[in-house]
């Protein structure tokens, strides 16, 4: 896969996640909640200024920090890449990492929404590049363990 298909796909996610928060800002009120498969599925408008699970709020320069570090290190993945699955991987997580760090660095909060319960338990609220994020991460996670490991066998 060349660059200029995973340049797209970086902005696509980038774009995909953009537009999905800008539905919800201009569309919701601050917290409110929009019940879309009872039990299990809301829209729910949150800004979170910390990390996954609100960890770290407020220390926004280590977000930049790490995004950052984030994005060289996937640099120097990318170039080592070897499988497509592996080069779809980082553009993903890119393309997530761009998406929620134009929220930090314009609004200073990441703008969440998406809310999911199993049963009793209430998982973190997220976003579309959170979902993004963690398919590459899965993606990448697959690519090493088992189809380079397959290759090196």
């Amino acid at each position: 896969m060349n660059r200029h298909k995973l340049f797209l796909i970086i902005l696509m996610v980038i774009l995909v996640d953009q537009l999905s928060k800008y539905f919800i800002s201009n569309n919701m009120h601050l917290y409110e909640t929009i019940n879309v498969i009872p039990n299990f599925f809301n829209l729910y408008y949150i800004q979170n200024d910390g990390g996954a699970f609100s960890i770290l709020e407020g220390h926004m320069f280590l977000f930049y920090l790490v995004s950052i570090i984030g994005l060289v290190i996937l640099y120097f993945i990318y170039k080592q890449a070897n499988t497509n699955i592996l080069k779809i991987a980082v553009a993903f997580v890119v393309g997530g990492l761009f998406g929620n760090l134009i929220d930090r660095v314009f609004y200073q909060k990441v703008i969440d929404f998406i809310s999911l319960n199993f049963g009793s338990y209430h998982f973190a609220i997220f976003n579309v590049a959170d979902i993004f994020i963690t398919v590459g991460i899965i993606l990448l996670l697959i690519d090493t363990l088992f189809i380079n490991k397959k290759k090196e066998n």
